[in-house]
């Protein structure tokens, strides 16, 4: 009676073909070659098979950890010092050697590791030296270095790595006051959490001012973890920073206190005059950084978004394109220009080139039209529309060196229809592909059907 036996999974890790191999062969490395996220308590495991009829030679076989011999067959001890766990063994087969190490301490996070091993075949003494990497997962837990305010609504976070999306959650912070009995502050609260340079920093906006000089406290939560879902050290969580000092100039000194008359303030004993004087210094303080920023919402280099809208606006912008931030600065600068080439054929193509970043030519509809003195009948002019209708003297062609998207099309036609002359008008688009030419009838040659297009 036979039995059967099923199997409940089978994984080939390699396949060796033995007549094209190369004796000794390197099968089965546990981890594998380049492969990543290793958990780093993982054993390093590798089976080394002779193809031929020899088998592996246990005394000629050496194995590298990261440039440190962690095992040497024959050896006293085999398994060497740090890498002679309870996991690590020695398998010596007929044709295989099944070796596996087991580091005592855990491998370092996202080191690259190096193993390499070296052996020979027992008779014809045929030698393999093969190295091969693989990387150790992400397990450090991310910690917040530092955190500085660089606007009066800024703070910029640095994190020790990259860090998650739950990093952009601002509940996730909690901004609390160093309490200074003679320096008031104003509470903060996060409104909005953005990556900064990239994602190891974030930039929190405040909801309020930051109290000019004033000491502040900025907790992070818990849940907060970094790309690999490590999350934050306990005791890396927290970061001081002190409140922005908007820049002022040099001479200015506009002290509430020094304007209080000297017998009230030689009167206030207990110093609670002074404590009102003070916070009612911040509000002053933070007015005049408002006056002191006026000259930069006038500059379209350094107008904050809200103003540089209203500045387009109060300068009749017509243009309705969706714009980045940069571009807008630019169209802020150069709008009076554009103003002034209206009408033109060389505005229509700076006006393309500025707002779509495209080259185009514009081409006149009928320009083999006769030239006195020069044109000969039937050779090189066409009939020219007649005095009562001058639409086609007047139209006029865009050719791209692109082929555009229908998006683009309607942009640039608007675009067009704004900056071109009133008087004439705009057909098509030439694109590449587009054949460009129109074959017009000509008297006496075209016949119809055959070839006699019609076309405006």
């Amino acid at each position: 009676m036979s039995q059967v036996i099923e199997l409940g999974a089978l994984w080939v890790g390699s396949v060796v073909d033995s007549a094209l191999a190369t004796r000794p062969v390197l099968v089965n490395r546990d981890p594998q070659p380049a492969e990543t996220g290793i958990a780093p308590w993982t054993s390093i495991g590798v089976h080394i098979v002779d193809v031929g009829p020899d088998g592996i030679e246990r005394s000629a076989t050496r194995l590298w950890v990261d440039g440190v011999l962690a095992f040497e067959g024959g050896g006293s001890p085999e398994f060497k010092p740090g890498f002679d766990g309870p996991g690590s063994s020695c398998s010596d087969l007929p044709d295989t050697l099944l070796l596996v190490v087991d580091p005592t301490t855990d491998l370092d996070s996202q080191a690259v590791i190096t193993v390499r091993v070296l052996t020979q075949t027992k008779i014809s003494a045929l030698v393999l030296d093969q190295s091969y990497q693989f990387t150790v997962a992400d397990v450090d837990a991310p910690a917040l270095l530092n955190a500085r305010a660089t606007d009066r609504l800024l703070v910029e976070i640095q994190y020790s790595e990259l860090m998650s999306d739950s990093a952009l959650v601002p509940s996730a912070y909690a901004i609390l006051q160093q309490q200074d009995w003679l320096n008031p502050s104003v509470p903060l609260t996060v409104a909005v959490a953005v990556f900064g340079t990239d994602q190891s920093s974030v930039l929190l906006t405040t909801d309020v001012e930051q109290t000019p000089g004033a000491s502040y406290l900025v907790t992070v939560a818990e849940d907060v973890t970094d790309e690999h879902g490590n999350p934050i050290a306990p005791g890396a969580r927290t970061a001081t920073f002190t409140g922005f000092v908007p820049q002022a100039p040099g001479a200015r000194r506009f002290q509430l206190w020094e304007m209080i008359p000297r017998l009230n303030r030689r009167q206030d004993k207990t110093q609670d005059l002074l404590r009102f004087i003070l916070c009612l210094q911040e509000v002053t303080d933070q007015l005049l950084a408002d006056v002191d920023g006026y000259t930069k919402i006038h500059d379209p280099d350094r107008a904050p978004a809200a103003f540089l809208d209203a500045m387009l606006a109060d300068m009749g912008n017509p243009f309705d394109l969706d714009l980045d931030l940069n571009r807008k600065r630019k169209l802020a600068r150069i709008l009076l220009d554009i103003y002034r080439q209206k009408g033109t054929e060389v505005g229509i193509v700076n006006a393309i080139r500025f707002f779509f970043g495209l080259e185009v030519t514009i081409t006149s509809y009928n320009v083999t039209t006769m030239s006195l003195g020069e044109s000969e009948l039937g050779v090189d002019w066409i009939l020219g529309p007649p005095i009562t209708n001058l639409w086609n003297l007047f139209a006029f062609t865009i050719e791209t060196e692109v082929t555009l998207t229908d998006e683009q099309r309607t942009e640039i036609r608007q675009l067009v229809e704004y900056m071109k002359p009133a008087h004439t008008h705009f057909v098509r688009f030439v694109e590449p592909g587009d054949p460009g030419y129109v074959d017009h009838w000509s008297l006496g040659d075209s016949e119809l059907d055959l070839n006699t297009l019609l076309h405006l």
